[in-house]
């Protein structure tokens, strides 16, 4: 609710998460690589590894062609917690970061 009020660009995001993260730190996220290729975050320069929750948890298709479960199946198959449903245009990166 903030964020609608009050928009954030990305640029302050990603100045903002500066603060926060080092060459060395681990990011840890369920499809987090879209996440940092949108921040334009560098491995090795602002980060030291990133470990995608998505790529546990997928189902093979074809020996090339990986298809990873979303956040929500997940929560519900493991935890036995329905993630509140939500449009896909207006995630809530709190609740995603805390399943993740």
């Amino acid at each position: 609710d903030l964020l609608e009020c009050n928009p954030v660009h990305l640029e302050q995001v990603t100045e903002y998460l500066h603060h926060f993260i080092c060459p060395e730190s681990i990011l840890i996220g369920h499809g987090i690589g879209a996440v940092v290729e949108a921040c334009g975050l560098q491995r090795g320069e602002d980060y030291g590894c990133i470990i995608d929750t998505s790529d546990w948890f997928a189902v093979q298709l074809s020996p090339t062609l990986c298809q990873p479960f979303s956040l929500a199946h997940i929560v519900k198959l493991l935890l036995g917690d329905d993630v509140p449903d939500h449009d896909s245009s207006k995630r809530d990166p709190l609740l995603d970061a805390q399943y993740a």
